[in-house]
């Protein structure tokens, strides 16, 4: 049975809390389910510590590269927060979201952070709470890029919790791209009572369009709901977006789940989606909605639908769409057209933990999923972050999975260089002491400032000296996998950036930069203008890119035949990949 298309054993779990209007919803046994957000690394650059609401107003104006730590304790912005320099970055100083709330209650704008024109500005460890509009915007007028929003708590937000608008000149080379909203929990106390111009369902979590390179994964969403259950996705992501992954997301009892494309507006809203292993409790409407998109994979998700609304919906044109090794209950329509196979539609009550809280996790019982599934280059792990091993189980969950060993997976946000270094050494089981590791750290870090600095030669000679150095021998073998992927990272910064310097521009080699980099080399050949100009900004560009992503990257080029690429590069991604084998980015 359900009420209003919202499935009642949802309902009564989940929304006793919420019979006072202004009840706070109790998310506690949901949040359980979902993966822990990795602390983040020691801040970094000019650091601005802050205890009032005025403070914070003005650390965000300091120099680029300054990361403002806010004390513990509750905040009434007056107006909204504006990022609007290169490398800005907010966190919560305990690294305990609860602890550090921003309340929108008393602010005039209705909206309370926006990233506005500032590159690879962050917003960690915070409560952003009781926006009337927006709770984050993303200004994609304003040329952002690489916007980070990483375990923060975001409540009450009646409009969009998180918007992304649109950009207007040259929105290719100005739409938003690399960004990451990761570990973050969403909640809603109530259906939403106001009327706006949709009659009250004018509501959703994330809502972001022209994307470019995005991962919104690990995230939690309860309770985003429209005054007539009609209200867009937890993550709503249209209008000509490219290359988003949304990924091990729980989601219970929204209105509607995952929205790739709107079934309003431009011809073509998603370019190589992928939605995968994600965690759906449907409410009233749709757990997962794909339309007027291109190339797109819904792929090992599990549903649990006990209403009437659509479990999962293709729709208005899905070219070159593949549907596969899919768990669901509930109501199926897939378009023609669409690559539709191994997908398991059954009861799924025994066969997953408790849907009540959206433990989808599978049971014994799941026989028909447990390795029932196909292999695909594009599902590695699940849920959890856990590998897939052997044939594959149909749906978000790897049954009997185990997490990887200490030290494993993928390289944690903002974690330098030396902290990877020394990660990987506490993993060790007899690593070496506290003194030793700081001795590391230092080392690492003072060859990381001169390949920084362009001393590539250098700062690989100064890890060979620390290796040296060292008599511990698992420190040393750890020290020495850093220092071979640390020389080959360093080795193709200098050629890559002098390869441009020198005016040649292969579009292979822009790939390694990002699309903002990429679009500056394509105006520069397109007016003529010389490249040494762009020096400058392709140094601090590569100053910012983490061995991680480098690992990712010749792994991409290692496979390619493309005659283009120089001797040079193809010696340098060989000497990479018997590097350190770290997880990508």
């Amino acid at each position: 049975m359900s009420a209003g298309g919202i499935p009642a054993i949802v309902l009564g779990a989940l929304l006793a809390a919420a019979c006072a209007s202004l009840a706070a919803l109790d998310t506690s046994e949901i949040e359980k389910v979902a993966r822990k957000a990795p602390p983040l690394g020691p801040p970094h650059g000019h650091i601005v510590n802050v205890n009032r609401v005025e403070q914070l107003y003005s650390a965000v104006n300091s120099s680029p590269g300054t990361t403002v730590l806010i004390a513990d304790g509750h905040y009434y912005l007056p107006t909204f927060v504006r990022l609007q320099k290169n490398g800005i970055t907010i966190r919560g100083a305990s690294g305990d979201p609860s602890k550090v709330i921003l309340d929108g209650s008393r602010c005039s704008e209705k909206e309370l952070i926006w990233f506005e024109g500032g590159d690879d500005c962050m917003v960690a460890d915070i409560t952003l709470q009781n926006a009337p509009v927006h709770g984050f915007t993303i200004k994609g007028e304003s040329d952002t890029q690489r916007t980070v929003i990483y375990n923060c708590r975001i409540r009450n937000v009646w409009e969009r919790s998180i918007k992304g608008t649109a950009p207007k000149d040259n929105p290719e080379a100005t739409r938003p791209a690399g960004g990451r909203i990761q570990y973050c929990v969403f909640i809603v106390d109530h259906r939403k009572t106001v009327n706006d111009y949709a009659g009250g369902d004018y509501i959703a979590g994330i809502d972001m369009m022209w994307l470019k390179d995005w991962v919104i994964s690990d995230n939690v969403f309860v309770g985003i709901q429209g005054k007539n259950g009609v209200g867009r996705g937890a993550i709503f992501i249209w209008n000509n977006s490219e290359d988003v992954i949304a990924e091990r997301n729980l989601i219970v009892d929204c209105d509607r789940g995952i929205c790739f494309g709107n079934p309003s507006g431009g011809s073509l809203h998603m370019t190589r989606g992928i939605i995968r292993n994600n965690y759906i409790v449907a409410g009233g409407n749709t757990a997962i909605e794909v339309c007027r998109t291109k190339d797109t994979i819904v792929c090992n998700n599990t549903v649990y639908n006990a209403g009437k609304g659509y479990s999962v919906h293709f729709f208005q044109g899905a070219a070159g769409g593949r549907f596969i090794n899919n768990l669901i209950q509930g109501r199926l329509v897939v378009d023609g057209g669409v690559e539709n196979r191994n997908n398991v539609n059954a009861g799924l009550r025994n066969m997953v933990v408790n849907a009540i809280v959206g433990d989808l996790h599978l049971t014994a019982a799941a026989q028909t999923a447990i390795k029932k599934g196909i292999p695909l280059p594009e599902v590695t792990d699940d849920f959890d972050g856990h590998p897939r091993t052997g044939p594959p189980d149909i749906g978000a969950d790897e049954f009997g999975s185990v997490a990887r060993k200490a030290g494993e997976g993928e390289k944690g946000i903002g974690e330098s260089t030396w902290e990877l270094v020394a990660r990987k050494l506490k993993a060790a089981n007899e690593g070496p002491a506290p003194d030793a590791l700081e001795r590391h750290a230092a080392a690492i870090e003072s060859a990381r400032n001169l390949a920084l600095a362009g001393d590539y030669a250098g700062a690989a000679a100064a890890v060979d000296k620390l290796i040296a150095d060292e008599k511990d021998k698992d420190a040393s073998a750890a020290l020495g996998d850093i220092a071979t992927g640390f020389r080959a990272v360093t080795a193709m910064k200098r050629w890559v950036i002098e390869g441009v310097g020198a005016g040649s521009r292969k579009t292979v080699w822009m790939d390694f930069m990002g699309a903002p980099v990429r679009a500056k080399l394509t105006a520069a050949d397109d007016s003529g203008v010389g490249a040494k100009v762009l020096g400058e900004d392709i140094r601090v560009e590569w100053a910012k890119v983490s061995p991680a992503r480098f690992h990712n990257m010749a792994k991409k080029y290692a496979a390619t035949e493309d005659e283009s690429i120089p001797e040079e590069r193809s010696r340098l991604l060989g000497l990479y990949s018997v590097s350190m084998g770290i997880g990508s980015e």
